[in-house]
């Protein structure tokens, strides 16, 4: 059981520093070709990259509200790329893994099961 745990663990590491890889990505990508959007969400900083005009407090809040956003919605600027799309269908799905094996391991302690 301890091997199950250290695994799951593991793995559950690796998918939230994928997700905040692929944020930061995005986050670069809308930097790089759409700075005056970049500056309307807030000018949000990465978990990994942080640009020169990042503010500290509000760049990192910046950063959370564009996050949880594109979990559920793709803006414009990402529907014109196959990167960006690409991009935001991995985080995505690690997301969704990640939020479910969650789900699962609740759902195991609760019923006593472990």
């Amino acid at each position: 059981m301890t091997t199950l745990l250290a695994i799951g663990g593991s793995l559950g590491i690796l998918g939230v520093v994928c997700i905040m890889w692929l944020f930061d990505s995005l986050v670069r990508w809308e930097h790089a070709h759409h700075r005056e959007q970049w500056i309307r969400d807030g000018k949000p900083s990465g978990y990994f990259w942080k640009s020169a005009e990042c503010v500290f407090w509000t760049s990192h809040n910046a950063m959370h509200t564009l996050q949880l956003s594109l979990l559920f919605k793709t803006p414009g600027w990402a529907a014109e790329s196959p990167l960006c799309r690409a991009w935001l269908f991995k985080m995505r799905a690690v997301a969704a893994v990640w939020f479910a094996a969650w789900a699962v391991l609740l759902v195991i302690f609760i019923n006593g099961l472990f």
